[in-house]
């Protein structure tokens, strides 16, 4: 599913751009002026940006959008994307599989370990509270 939803998407906003970008960019002139930057970086790296966009935070929506508004053609950006989702769906499932196993091996350690950990913490609670009493006592006097 994560890979149909991330094809679907970077489609949606690619045609979007492609159809209607220059007519949203006229009524947002701020975002003009960000789209021909990002035209100078799609036309010496379209490839590399069109794979790998996806990776970087924050260029997930406006990337294809700019892409659309350039000169890379319908069908290389939706081969690369196809394989750019799908190399993004896998990568990202297996660092949720390897990640979940590595929080699993360590909360079975902490779970293992829990009886020590909770009578620390009550050893270190009492110890406080005894200081706390003992200096409070002898401010008194």
């Amino acid at each position: 599913m994560s890979f149909l939803g991330s094809l679907l998407g970077d489609q949606l906003f690619f045609f979007l751009g492609r159809y209607r970008g220059n007519r949203i960019l006229s009524r947002r002139p701020d975002w003009k002026a960000k789209a021909e930057a990002f035209g100078k970086y799609l036309d010496r790296y379209d490839t590399l940006i069109i794979i790998g966009f996806r990776f970087l935070y924050g260029l997930r929506t406006i990337a294809p959008f700019a892409i659309g508004l350039g000169r890379v053609s319908n069908l290389k950006f939706i081969i690369l994307n196809i394989g750019s989702a799908l190399l993004w769906s896998l990568s990202i499932g297996m660092a949720g599989y390897f990640f979940g196993h590595t929080v699993e091996f360590i909360i079975g350690d902490i779970q293992r370990a829990e009886i020590f950990v909770i009578g620390f913490i009550v050893l270190v609670s009492a110890l406080i509270i005894a200081v706390r009493r003992r200096r409070a006592g002898h401010n008194n006097r």
